[in-house]
């Protein structure tokens, strides 16, 4: 729980694993990218997120699909140690979510959350042009069907709850932004394609990961995205 605010751990595995295929020539750069991805997914399992850990890992599946023998050799390796180092604890968290989906029939654990995104469509059926305000979405949740003051478990639905359209148009708009400078970059050659692919599955894991959690608003993770932003929109400018 301690590592949760301060390791962006689905993010930096997808980013690392793109590193980690391009061709560096020397070694030392493979084991400092080696480290960091254990690093990162040391991070990604401590905490027990099943929204990290499935973003993590549709985010890497298409990210070794997409890729060559080498990306699909790294996804599979990472896959494999992540999975035998995973504690029980998260591995019975995942069988127990099969099983509800399964039976139809959800533990008040996983109903808790479709009770909570009910909740907040409620407040969003109230407040849609201009929302309830920044900060306001667990006062405004005492007042629904839900009749709990909580935080959405979603960024898309909190955010139009709290800024409505504006809000999520903006939202969306930054996430298209980074999709299509990520596009740009994987049109061309060396280090900025490499970036470019890095990028694009960092911004795919993030609009994943935020459909089970309203992470972006986080201090440490949103201040985390200026490194990665500042050298895609840097080379991209040097690309032009």
């Amino acid at each position: 729980e301690f590592l949760r605010p301060y390791v962006k751990e689905y993010d930096a595995v997808v980013f690392t694993l793109e590193f980690l295929a391009s061709r560096f020539r020397r070694l030392w750069p493979r084991l400092l990218l080696v480290g960091a991805l254990v690093g990162r997914a040391v991070g990604l399992i401590l905490p027990a997120s099943r929204g990290a850990i499935l973003a993590a890992g549709v985010t890497c599946t298409v990210q070794g699909l997409r890729g060559g023998p080498i990306r699909v050799l790294l996804v599979c390796v990472t896959a494999f140690v992540i999975f035998m180092f995973t504690p029980d604890h998260v591995k019975n968290r995942f069988i127990e979510t099969q099983e509800e989906v399964t039976s139809g029939e959800y533990t008040e654990s996983s109903s808790g959350r479709l009770d909570i995104w009910k909740g907040v469509i409620e407040v969003i059926q109230k407040n849609p042009v201009v929302g309830v305000g920044l900060g306001e979405l667990p006062e405004a949740m005492g007042e629904t069907n839900y009749g709990k003051q909580r935080a959405a478990h979603n960024l898309y639905l909190e955010t139009a709850a709290q800024m409505g359209i504006p809000g999520i148009v903006l939202l969306l708009v930054m996430f298209w932004t980074g999709l299509r400078a990520a596009r740009r970059l994987q049109r061309e050659t060396g280090f900025a394609r490499v970036l470019g692919n890095a990028y694009f599955y960092f911004m795919v894991a993030l609009l994943i990961a935020n459909i089970f959690g309203g992470r972006l608003y986080s201090i440490y993770e949103a201040g985390s995205l200026r490194m990665p932003n500042a050298l895609v929109f840097r080379m991209q400018l040097l690309a032009d």
